[in-house]
């Protein structure tokens, strides 16, 4: 067990090792525990390898959030890729729990599509599905939200 001292402390650390915002870094904590500094590590090196290869397909910057998160989306890219989300309802109910977080909104689900789109090309259940098995599962609403641009891979079609 961890105290929340040496929860803070780590948390810090995050911050201090990866220039991260505080509330990002404990967004990765709550998500990976002890394993926050080595996934954030993977994604840092993949970045910078995919840099040197001239290929990088999707946006690596740690302080670029999901939208109505503090996710960073490099995370969310990493979950995606190595954990094999195929499905929108899958990122939100089990590797992202979402499913916890006070607000869940339309546009976030969306943006949750294009990440899954821009890494394995399509999305077999998209954002509506979502939105219908957190109703049906866990009795919540999604709030519909305007569209901003949000500068990811198109959306499947």
């Amino acid at each position: 067990p961890v105290s929340p001292d040496e929860i803070a402390a780590q948390v810090a650390a995050l911050v201090d090792h990866f220039r991260l915002q505080t509330a990002s870094a404990q967004a990765v904590w709550n998500l990976f525990g002890m394993e926050s500094s080595a996934v954030i590590g993977k994604v840092v090196s993949e970045a910078a390898e995919d840099q040197s290869s001239g290929s990088v397909a999707t946006d690596r910057s740690l302080h670029r959030r999901l939208t109505g998160t503090e996710l960073p989306v490099p995370i969310v890219d990493w979950i995606i890729r190595h954990e094999q989300v195929r499905t929108v309802a899958d990122l939100v109910e089990r590797r992202l729990l979402l499913v916890f977080a006070p607000r869940v909104d339309r546009e976030t689900l969306d943006q949750l599509e294009r990440r899954i789109v821009a890494v394995h090309g399509s999305c077999p259940a998209g954002a509506t599905a979502a939105v219908e098995s957190l109703q049906r599962n866990y009795g919540r609403v999604v709030e519909e939200t305007p569209h901003a641009n949000i500068p990811d891979a198109p959306r499947q079609t």
